[in-house]
């Protein structure tokens, strides 16, 4: 059984990019219900309950909005170019109240994270907003290499030694282009073309978006 003390799920809009309202919708449907979900955004999102953004924080960057003191519950965050596969339920209860990131994909054995698929503990916020907010610019401005890349390349520094995905959840949590594409479809592909069957979760984490894929396990996205 999941705790009393759901923790809430999370997406992010900042309009003016690739992604538009219909995206979110997409993705929320595609949630279980078992758990209250939002959108911090600065558009109204019919169907979704939307938590107005307070920063003008561009493209990625409105994700540091997550750690904002006033929402005191933990947080399950994805990306918008996820696909659920299965029930995420016992998923998000493995993360235990604990912090946990994604491993990159592409170096699972090297401490880089990934910020596509976050559970967010409430422990954890205070101190990565307080930074941030210190000199937004700044810290924007030194997240522009390979090294030290985004908003992952800045909370690396903050949440590079919590648990990630890949380990806790083993085969739930996969990368589209990694894992489920075909060998040679993409420089690092092992798959076969299938979701693997204990695949609970996928993350696309780039081009190509999930509703450029012809699929029957991506659900359409209604424009």
């Amino acid at each position: 059984m999941v705790s009393e003390n759901k923790p809430l799920i999370a997406t992010v809009l900042r309009s003016g990019g690739d992604y538009k309202p219909e995206h979110v919708q997409w993705l929320h449907k595609q949630l279980p219900k078992y758990f209250d979900s939002v959108c911090f955004s600065d558009v109204v999102i019919p169907g979704v309950t939307t938590i107005p953004l307070i920063h003008n924080w561009p493209g990625w960057w409105s994700k540091l909005e997550l750690f904002r003191p006033d929402i005191t519950s933990d947080i399950f965050y994805l990306d918008l170019d996820t696909v659920i596969t299965g029930d995420i339920t016992q998923l998000i209860e493995t993360a235990a109240g604990k912090s946990t990131v994604l491993c990159d994909f592409y170096h699972e054995r090297t401490s880089m994270i990934g910020s596509g698929l976050m559970y967010i503990s409430n422990s954890d916020k205070a101190a990565i907003w307080a930074d941030f907010t210190s000199n937004p610019a700044q810290h924007m401005a030194c997240c522009k290499t390979r090294e030290k890349w985004g908003d992952q390349g800045y909370l690396q520094h903050f949440l590079g030694h919590v648990q990630r995905w890949q380990h806790i959840a083993q085969s739930q949590v996969v990368s589209y282009k990694k894992d489920v594409a075909s060998r040679g479809s993409y420089p690092k592909a092992i798959g076969n073309g299938q979701v693997p069957s204990t695949a609970k979760i996928v993350c696309f984490h780039g081009n190509p978006r999930p509703w450029q894929i012809k699929a029957n396990w991506i659900p359409s996205v209604k424009v």
